[in-house]
């Protein structure tokens, strides 16, 4: 039972990483479509302000990918023994 926080904490986790990970898709994929709707117009600086941002949601879903991995690589797994 002792082992339980561990399991919550770690659970949690995963969910809210899973969360973030589908919020960024989500501006992602509007995102690029914003730069093709732009590019289209010829609006050069709304296009590099899309590419901006379209770049830091690729760094952000990187960063919770690998603040996930961190995580469950430091969360101590116990063993169900006595």
């Amino acid at each position: 039972m002792d082992n339980l926080p561990t399991n919550k904490q770690e659970y949690n986790l995963e969910r809210l990483s899973h969360d973030l990970l589908n919020t960024m898709s989500v501006i992602y994929a509007n995102m690029q479509l914003l730069e093709i709707y732009l590019t289209k117009l010829g609006l050069e600086k709304e296009v590099t302000i899309a590419k901006t941002v379209i770049h830091e949601v690729k760094k952000m879903n990187f960063l919770i990918s690998e603040g996930m991995n961190l995580a469950t690589e430091e969360t101590p797994k116990k063993s169900g023994g006595a």
